[in-house]
C-alpha cells in the first residue's frame, strides 16, 4: 500500500516525465496518475519523414490515434482516464518502397489534467504516482506488504507551509500497487483502496 494525496484545488495540468526515442518505430511510455480526466500528447521529429503514433492505455483499450506530420498530436478525455503507463508509439509514414525507412530522432511528451499533489504530505512509502512527473520517485517507492488477513500502519507526516491561518483541505488516498503484464511488458500500476479526507490550518 502507498498513500497518495491531493489538495482540494482546481485540477492542474502536469507535464509527465519525458521520453526520447529514435528509430523507425519506438515507444515512449508516460504514467498517468489516478483521477486523471484528460491528456494531450505530442511527438516531433527533425528527420526527413513525417510521423504518426498510437497511444495505448495500460490494458490496451482505448487506442488513440494521432495526427500525422513532423509534429503529431493526440488528445483524450474521460472521467476517469485509466491510470498507469500510456505508450506513445511513433512510426514513420510510408510508403518506403523496397528499402526500409530511414532512422530519425523522435521526441515525445504528454500532459495530463489531474488532481494536484500536496507537497506538504509525505510518508516513508513514497508515492508511485509522483513518478508520473519525475522518474526518480520510483527509487523512493517503498510500499508496505500486507499479508492476507493481516493489517499494517502507514505513518504520514504533514509539514505545512504558506501563510499563517491558511487552511488546506485534501484527500489522502491509500492505493495498492501492482505490476500488470501487457504483451511482454511489466508495468507499474495501482488501484485506489480508500480515500480519507483531511484538513489543517497553518499556524
Amino acid at each position: 500500500s502507498n498513500p497518495a494525496v491531493s489538495k482540494v484545488v482546481p485540477d492542474q495540468v502536469i507535464q509527465l516525465a519525458p521520453a526520447q526515442t529514435s528509430g523507425t518505430s519506438a515507444t515512449g511510455p508516460a504514467m498517468a496518475p489516478h483521477h486523471t480526466t484528460s491528456f494531450a500528447e505530442q511527438a516531433s521529429t527533425t528527420g526527413p519523414r513525417p510521423i504518426l503514433f498510437d497511444s495505448i492505455s495500460p490494458a490496451g483499450d482505448p487506442d488513440i490515434g494521432s495526427t500525422a506530420g513532423t509534429s503529431a498530436s493526440a488528445s483524450f478525455s474521460a472521467n476517469p482516464i485509466s491510470q498507469g503507463l500510456w505508450s506513445i508509439a511513433p512510426v514513420e509514414v510510408g510508403p518506403f518502397g523496397t528499402a526500409p525507412g530511414p532512422s530519425e530522432p523522435v521526441t515525445t511528451s504528454m500532459q495530463v489534467t489531474t488532481n494536484a499533489f500536496d507537497p506538504a504530505v509525505s510518508s516513508f512509502t513514497g508515492d508511485l504516482w509522483l513518478a508520473s512527473g519525475d522518474h526518480t520517485q520510483l527509487a523512493k517507492f517503498n510500499p508496505v506488504i500486507v499479508q492476507p488477513g493481516q493489517t499494517a500502519s502507514i505513518p504520514v507526516t504533514i509539514t505545512p507551509s504558506g501563510a499563517s491561518g491558511a487552511t488546506v483541505n485534501g484527500t489522502l488516498y491509500v492505493d495498492d500497487a501492482n505490476f500488470i503484464l501487457y504483451e511482454v511488458f511489466a508495468q507499474p500500476n495501482g488501484n485506489e483502496v480508500a480515500a480519507l479526507p483531511y484538513s489543517y490550518t497553518v499556524k
